[in-house]
């Protein structure tokens, strides 16, 4: 949840790239007034859905799907951290 900051305004497509359903983005855009509160939502309605999947390597894959490979790179490099 740390990287909310990082992801900004790119949640709603990281959102597509999670796999979460479009009515469910335009409902947290409705819900949600700033970049990162939208954000953090996105993260806990796929956590919320994916459940054991909904892993840090998943989440740096989407990512980098959509071109935001520094905050993949820091999100894997906070689990690195994490693990010590």
């Amino acid at each position: 949840m740390k990287i909310k900051e990082d992801v900004g305004n790119c949640w709603c497509d990281l959102g597509i790239s999670l796999g979460i359903e479009t009515a469910k983005l335009r409902n947290i855009e409705q819900d949600k007034s700033e970049s990162r509160e939208r954000a953090h939502q996105v993260l806990q309605v796929w956590r919320d859905q994916k459940g054991r999947e909904a892993t840090v390597g998943r989440l740096a894959l989407a990512l980098d799907r959509i071109g935001h490979k520094k905050i993949a790179e820091k999100v894997l490099g906070m689990l690195m951290v994490f693990c010590r």
